[in-house]
């Protein structure tokens, strides 16, 4: 089975293993890392804890509200894919958990809001907190709670699609 997340719900707790047996994984080791890239998805999924291992790299990241603060990985293999996610149609979906060794939180699809690239140290990225389910069904947009900065992004994108026009990008904070 491809990677899905119809069966998953937002707000409930998963792990790993069993995230790979949903997904068709031989193993959770598959999915073991921090930033998981399907191939041949248009997925990128992070599995962000803010209370790491000693043994582990301390990357500092963390939730506040519905922005997530992260640290990319220390090789920065998928910093481009990421920053170019709100254009090329790429998903990041996030599973969050305090502590090691707990089980994730899925909190569902997330949007790159902001980013600093680093050579010499992992990038930063924040991230706003996508809670609600939203989508084009027709000509109507199905919306299940309200989020001005996600029901922008996705405005954008339903009369884009539906009128061939282009909106003019406006600095983040003009609808954040």
């Amino acid at each position: 089975m491809p990677v899905s997340f119809d069966d998953l719900t937002i707000g409930a707790t998963y792990d790993r293993p069993a995230l790979a047996q949903m997904w068709g994984y031989r193993s959770h080791q598959a999915i073991s890392k921090g930033v998981v890239t399907p191939s041949e998805t248009p997925f990128i999924i992070l599995f962000v804890t803010n209370e790491k291992q000693a043994a582990s790299t301390q990357y500092k990241d963390y939730k506040d509200g519905d922005i997530l603060f992260w640290e990319g990985e220390e090789r920065h293999g998928a910093d481009q894919r990421i920053t170019q996610s709100n254009t090329s149609g790429d998903e990041i979906h996030l599973f969050y958990r305090e502590t090691h060794h707990t089980p994730f939180v899925y909190f569902g699809r997330i949007r790159l809001n902001d980013y600093q690239l680093h050579d010499d140290s992992p990038s930063k990225f924040t991230f706003a907190i996508e809670s609600e389910r939203m989508e084009i069904v027709g000509n109507r947009i199905s919306i299940d709670s309200y989020c001005f900065v996600n029901y922008f992004h996705l405005f954008k994108e339903f009369v884009e699609k539906k009128s061939g026009a282009t909106f003019v990008s406006f600095p983040a904070n003009h609808y954040t």
